[in-house]
């Protein structure tokens, strides 16, 4: 009775360890990513509008990637730091893929969405969903991003609307003299 207790016990023991180590194989990140960007000057591209005569102003999915990076927290919550990440766009979808430590010990791979919305001088990104590899998570986990794209106080072109075409973001300017 004793020797199948204990056999019983060993058994389960090797079934929860394989089991966590099964786990932590399946969230480990795939590709290994960085937050390291190239700094993006918006003012240099509206200057650059004014020498071309074309009032919009198109982001790249690099510029964006950039722009997110620049003003993203990365430190996601109090047991989360973001170690890299990839954002792409399709439409007004923002896709990311997040390389995360989870309590300084896990790492993981989560993928979220986003929609882009347009306030004002800001560009907003707003959750739409989270996983890690299939299993989904709350999005209350997520916080809305805010990316400043210029000083409305201090500028003489406003931006009069924001179009989503493919994987660019065209920006569309407008004169304001008051």
């Amino acid at each position: 009775m004793k020797k199948k207790f204990l056999l019983s016990v060993i058994l389960l023991v090797v079934i929860v360890v394989g089991a966590i180590f099964a786990f932590k194989q399946y969230i480990r990140p795939s590709e290994n990513l960085t937050m390291d960007y190239s700094s993006i000057n918006i003012e240099e591209k509206l200057k650059h509008i004014v020498s071309s005569l074309k009032s919009e102003v198109r982001l790249t999915e690099q510029d964006i990637d950039a722009l997110i990076k620049q003003n993203m927290d990365q430190q996601l919550n109090s047991y989360t730091y973001i170690n890299g990440a990839q954002f792409y766009i399709e439409n007004d979808v923002l896709y990311a893929t997040l390389n995360v430590t989870l309590y300084d010990k896990l790492d993981a791979e989560i993928r979220a969405t986003y929609h882009l919305n347009w306030n004002g001088s800001q560009l907003e990104l707003s959750p739409q969903s989270l996983s890690v590899k299939d299993i989904s998570l709350p999005i209350s986990w997520l916080e809305k991003i805010t990316i400043p794209i210029y000083d409305p106080s201090d500028s003489l072109i406003t931006i009069s609307s924001l179009i989503n075409e493919g994987r660019e973001i065209i920006i569309k300017l407008k004169l304001s003299l008051f």
